[in-house]
């Protein structure tokens, strides 16, 4: 997305997410949703609104009456034709639907963010706000104590921000002091209220820091998506969002599910989602029962092999030529998606698809003949056959690949719980 612009790559991040659909927040959230006209139907298309400027030998005032002299202007000729801001964000869009609701919008209507109220200079609080990002978390969490320390809670220091409106609960959140955060939650719980310029409390500002570390990574002006990298948040990370959410000490689930961002509370091991496991299930009992037919009508090895070179690839190919062969494996590789199938239906860490549970749920199962075994000492792996099942499952979801499992399950689907982790198969 940095091929046009920088601002195009700070579109695809900010409004959208990996899928293209527009994120959650501009939908929902009590601030940044706006005017709340915009849903579903902006996965498909978008208008990016930039503003670009001479500042050359303006002073630091002036060049900010221009930009905002500028965006003003902008946005009243977008505006003009009939495009409307996405939730609180600088993004303007139109609809092609002449019944769409942005059309029955006024321009007088259409949301603008607030704007931030004027700071006064704290010359006693600004240079603590100021340095927070630069300091130790040792260094920095006893000049704070000391500080405020000594103010009552409605000392209105304790509200004093930097210049995104920022209290020192949303700083100590954003860069994770976890020491810091339990303190001031514990001298003064009325900042956890407190919202920045961008609508947001001090957990929620964490939350989206933390999800543009999980997302995104910046390199020589250009941003890398990540995510399919990403193996949890830090210790310091998760007790900031525990303490934030008040849950106190954290179980074992309940840890796992904040260090992997887990949003409908029922992740297996904090991961592995609702609708992700359905998805597995649902392609590990086609691909059994479909891989097994295929066997008993195509008696020739060969055929089968050349007929699922696509379900076959992460198999080596020495072991691909005796498949040709030797129906027993070929048997072992259906009966090893039924393996699979079981031991993700399981409760806890054993509903995890690894190599080991996998296998356990076969030697549970007593197969004989052992033809899964007989695929296995051949050197056929369990990671052949999970690799095939997890892109066979993302080559038919409904974002990351042609829909048609959710065109087969349309009614199951919606009823399971909706997570942040959903679609995301490369984690």
């Amino acid at each position: 997305m940095e091929e046009p612009t920088s601002g195009t790559a700070n579109l695809a991040f900010d409004v959208f997410d990996r899928y293209g659909r527009l994120r959650k927040e501009f939908k929902e959230h009590a601030f940044k949703r706006g005017t709340g006209i915009w849903q579903d139907e902006l996965d498909g298309g978008y208008l990016p609104h930039e503003v670009e400027i001479d500042t050359v030998n303006m002073t630091d005032e002036e060049v900010e009456a221009a930009y905002e002299g500028a965006k003003r202007i902008a946005r009243n000729f977008w505006r003009s034709l009939g495009f409307r801001r996405i939730g609180s964000s600088p993004w303007f869009a139109w609809a092609s639907n002449e019944h769409h609701r942005c059309h029955n919008l006024s321009i007088q209507d259409d949301y603008d963010p607030p704007i931030p109220p004027r700071r006064m200079s704290q010359p006693d609080v600004d240079p603590l706000l100021k340095v927070v990002s630069k300091l130790k978390n040792p260094e920095w969490h006893t000049e704070m104590t000391e500080f405020f320390g000594s103010l009552n809670v409605d000392d209105p220091r304790w509200r004093a921000t930097d210049d995104t409106g920022n209290t020192i609960l949303h700083l100590a959140a954003i860069l994770t002091k976890s020491e810091s955060v339990a303190w001031i939650i514990n001298q003064n719980s009325q900042l956890q209220t407190c919202r920045n310029d961008a609508g947001e409390t001090p957990l929620e500002a964490l939350e989206s820091h933390l999800e543009s570390r999980r997302t995104r990574k910046v390199f020589a002006q250009v941003t890398n998506h990540i995510s399919d990298k990403f193996e949890g948040f830090d210790d310091e990370s998760i007790m900031c969002l525990s303490q934030l959410k008040g849950l106190g000490n954290t179980n074992r689930h309940e840890f796992l599910r904040l260090r992997y961002g887990c949003s409908c509370g029922q992740c297996t091991e904090g991961f592995l989602s609702c609708r992700m496991r359905f998805a597995l299930k649902c392609q590990a009992e086609y691909q059994h029962d479909a891989l097994t037919s295929a066997i008993v009508e195509e008696s020739d090895g060969e055929s089968f092999v050349d007929s699922h070179l696509e379900e076959l690839k992460h198999v080596p190919v020495h072991v691909r030529e005796n498949l040709k062969t030797n129906k027993s494996m070929r048997q072992g590789v259906a009966n090893l998606c039924d393996h699979f199938n079981t031991c993700i239906q399981k409760d806890g860490i054993l509903g995890l698809p690894t190599k080991e549970n996998v296998l356990l749920a076969l030697q549970e199962a007593r197969e004989w003949p052992a033809v899964s075994k007989s695929f296995l000492q051949r050197g056929g792996t369990v990671e052949s056959v999970g690799s095939m099942l997890f892109e066979m499952a993302m080559d038919q979801d409904r974002y990351a690949g042609d829909g048609g499992h959710f065109e087969s399950f349309e009614d199951v689907i919606p009823k399971l719980p909706e997570c942040r982790n959903d679609q995301e198969f490369g984690f």
